[in-house]
């Protein structure tokens, strides 16, 4: 049996431990011990000697020494014991020390290490070697026994695993040989399936090629042309823009990429980008007019059509094309500044003209009213002539109060059939001018939007101008119908309802080239003199809204065609309440007067006041809030107010007519002014007013409407 060094390292510091214990129990115990011991002897001996000394002649110094010699003998003879019996306990502790390491080998530190070469060992055999400890009954031999039992059972389910392995090892091969043969019949279709791919790459790559080249093509000539094209989303996100936009813009292509139109388009013009957008997605036309910001800062007009696509993952997109046409549209500002121009001195020309004429006649008149003061037949008959002189002057500025831009009118759903009847019915001396009227009216007419009286100032202007150019007489015919106008239609009229009417005449030496400035105020053809009759029909479907065109018939003569917008159920304007009515014999109403003009005050308080009115006056709106307060207040109030609309440097009559409402709920106030397009003469009811008279108006026109207001206190 091999003993290990560690054993004999054991075993020499088990045997060191003991000896060194022994040594430390001599050197402090026993040697103590026996050295008293010999001290006591030593004691007693010299005690003896003493004793003896007495009866002998031995000195007490002889008797001393001879004690330590007996003590010095006795240490040494106990010294010599000491070291005998230290070797003799040595010798037996070394051998007790080997025979309890040897046995502590061969019971613990061997089997230990026979497990361990078990644990360690490779084959078969491991579990042979624990044989001899399974003998033993302690703890080793248990666990000697429990290895050998693990490995048995191992060892047999090893072996159950190869035969199981070399069973199903003839039916993996067949399964094996059955899945290769499988393999090779899908290789072979993967082979003709891959060539068949091949052939398709080839197309496709021929294919990507012609659309590489087509979009080169198509690249370059987006490059090269004047027209900037570019592509978006659904959302209006630029995609693409082409290079040539730098000399447009500004920007470069790619400060625009990733970035919406809407950074780029002017403010005010985004709803109409927008609404081009929308139309495209609807599958309309999609034109649109926009200014684009300049990347120095200015804007600049950018006439774009576009159209929609779809890409092979169904996603959206717009290719848009765009021209710069600010040129084009300062030239056609300038045009139409000239020609506004142009209208503007023809309109004062006849306009001075007119008035010069009327200011001539007046001048006449009144000269010959003083001359013939004293022939009453006269007078009147003078003073009836001056009354229609002073109503064509009313006439003429009326006309151009209400043509001026930015008036407001008051529209209805009526009936164009029935306004058309009532102008018929009022033109009965056209025969007697050898002009036949002709009406030609659509049943089922559509309603239109329209101001009822502008209309029929509208209507009576053009057969007046048509009566005027027809001196030795014509026809007249006039035709309505409805019209459908839809978004991809080729017209300048916004998609809806219309209702049209047409009016013809035969009047003669009328072309293209003079039905283009028919509507000009006092345009002059050679022969023919015009005024202000077709200027007004035009500038009073303008305010509608609505279009109206003129053109030249190839039969000869004149058609104009007047379009408004149709509305729903209509409203017969003859069946609507004037403000005026029959006159009551009410003749004591009592009236405020507001007007900065102090001979209109004079004028109108004496007209009333003769009319059997009581009137009070005032200048400016401040002096009429007070007038009418005091009077409230004294229970002596006006039952009607008349206020001038605009009052230059005061309130005005919509200021006051706000704080007599303050005072008196039930105020009853009338607007008046020369400015009948202002929006408040147009709605006068939303501002406080129960009644409306433009400037100028007859006395008779002022009474009715008091009346008509008094009635209802």
């Amino acid at each position: 049996m091999k003993i290990s060094a560690r054993f004999l390292l054991m075993t020499a510091s088990i045997e060191l431990s003991c000896i060194l214990g022994l040594l430390i129990v001599f050197h402090f115990l026993i040697i103590p011990w026996h050295v008293e011991t010999v001290k006591e002897k030593a004691v007693e001996i010299a005690g003896a000697m003493r004793a003896a000394s007495s009866h002998t002649e031995l000195s007490t110094v002889s008797v001393q020494i001879r004690a330590e010699e007996f003590a010095a003998a006795s240490l040494g003879d106990i010294k010599s014991k000491y070291y005998l019996v230290v070797l003799v306990f040595f010798i037996v502790l070394t051998f007790l020390v080997m025979l309890v390491s040897l046995n502590i080998y061969r019971r613990i530190i061997s089997p230990v290490s026979l497990i361990a070469a078990a644990f360690t060992g490779a084959g078969p055999g491991r579990a042979e070697l624990l044989s001899p400890l399974a003998e033993h009954d302690d703890e080793i031999g248990g666990l000697a026994r429990e290895y050998m039992l693990l490995s048995e059972k191992t060892e047999r389910a090893i072996n159950e695993m190869r035969e199981n392995e070399k069973k199903s090892a003839a039916g993996e091969m067949e399964e094996k040989n059955a899945l290769i043969a499988e393999l090779n019949e899908k290789n072979r279709e993967l082979s003709a399936l891959n060539e068949k791919l091949l052939s398709e790459v080839e197309e496709v790559n021929k294919a990507r090629q012609a659309m590489l080249e087509n979009e080169s093509r198509h690249r370059a000539l987006a490059e090269s042309t004047f027209e900037v094209s570019c592509e978006t989303d659904i959302g209006g996100n630029y995609l693409y823009v082409s290079p040539n936009n730098e000399k447009m813009l500004g920007f470069k292509p790619e400060d625009f990429i990733g970035r919406n139109f809407s950074e780029f388009v002017h403010p005010d013009d985004i709803p109409a980008a927008f609404g081009a957008f929308q139309k495209g997605l609807q599958g309309l036309k999609a034109d649109a007019v926009l200014r684009f910001r300049h990347r120095d800062g200015h804007y600049v007009w950018i006439e774009s059509t576009g159209a929609y696509y779809q890409t092979a993952s169904g996603e959206v997109r717009a290719i848009i094309v765009s021209r710069d046409i600010t040129a084009r549209r300062r030239l056609e500002e300038e045009t139409i500044r000239a020609e506004k121009l142009d209208a503007i001195n023809k309109l004062a020309g006849g306009i001075a003209h007119d008035f010069n004429n009327i200011i001539t006649c007046l001048t006449g008149n009144m000269i010959l009213l003083r001359k013939n003061a004293g022939d009453a037949k006269k007078f009147e008959e003078i003073t009836e002539r001056i009354e229609k002189i002073i109503k064509r002057a009313a006439g003429l500025t009326r006309e151009l109060a209400a043509d001026s831009e930015g008036g407001s009118i008051a529209t209805a759903s009526m009936d164009l059939n029935l306004l058309l009847r009532s102008v018929a019915e009022g033109l009965p001396d056209l025969k007697e001018r050898g002009i036949r009227y002709n009406l030609e009216l659509k049943d089922g007419l559509w309603p239109a939007f329209v101001d009822g009286e502008q209309v029929l100032r509208m209507i009576a202007g053009i057969i007046g101008n048509a009566c005027s150019a027809m001196p030795d007489g014509g026809d007249i015919e006039v035709k309505t119908d409805n019209l459908m106008v839809f978004e991809n239609d080729r017209s300048l009229m916004m998609a809806g309802r219309y209702v049209k009417i047409s009016f013809k005449d035969t009047r003669r030496g009328v072309d293209n080239a003079s039905a283009a400035k028919i509507f000009d105020p006092y345009y002059c053809r050679e022969g023919q003199k015009d005024g202000l009759e077709l200027f007004n029909a035009y500038a009073i479907v303008k305010k509608h809204q609505g279009y109206m065109t003129a053109s030249a018939d190839a039969d000869r003569g004149l058609v104009f065609d007047i379009y408004f917008a149709a509305s729903g159920e209509a409203k017969n304007a003859a069946a609507e309440d004037t403000p005026g009515g029959s006159r009551a014999a009410l003749k004591k109403a009592k009236v405020l007067l507001m007007d900065d003009d102090e001979e209109i005050l004079q004028s109108l308080s004496e007209n009333l006041a003769e009319e059997g009115y009581q009137v009070g006056v005032s200048l400016s709106g401040e002096e009429a809030f007070e007038t009418y307060k005091a009077h409230f207040e004294s229970g002596d109030p006006f039952d009607v107010v008349v206020l001038d609309l605009i009052v230059p440097g005061g309130a005005g009559g919509a200021e006051t007519v706000k704080k007599l409402f303050e005072i008196d709920s039930k105020v009853r106030a009338i607007v008046s002014s020369g400015y009948s397009n202002d929006p408040v003469m147009a709605e006068y009811r939303k501002f406080g007013f129960s009644g409306v008279i433009a400037k100028p108006y007859e006395i008779r026109s002022l009474c009715e409407i008091i009346d008509s207001l008094a009635k209802k206190i």
